[in-house]
């Protein structure tokens, strides 16, 4: 196994667990919202304001997606990544068997 290809394993792992993640979140939130009658989804800025990290105001309404749909997208953004690997990998080898 090459090192491109465990890249891509780690790339398309990281971005599953993100994908399936996303909507259970969003089911824990729902859940909390039953039973408390008051919807307080969880935004990626509470992240970044937990660890006392300081955005650009243009940054700022991007962090004001639900992290739900946060991690659902960035998890995709994770995949697609590890299938250009896998392709990449994939000429790769063929160039090297066609010589």
């Amino acid at each position: 196994m090459t090192s491109r290809r465990l890249i891509g394993d780690v790339f398309a792992s990281v971005g599953a667990v993100l994908v399936v993640a996303g909507p259970f979140l969003l089911i824990a939130e729902y859940l909390v919202w039953l039973k408390t009658d008051v919807w307080h989804p969880i935004r990626v800025r509470a992240i970044f304001d937990a660890i006392s990290v300081s955005t650009h105001q243009a940054l700022d309404a991007l962090l004001k997606l639900p992290l739900c749909v946060a991690m659902f997208m960035i998890g995709f953004v994770f995949i697609w990544i590890a299938v250009e690997i896998y392709e990449r990998e994939a000429r790769s080898f063929r160039a090297k068997t066609n010589l």
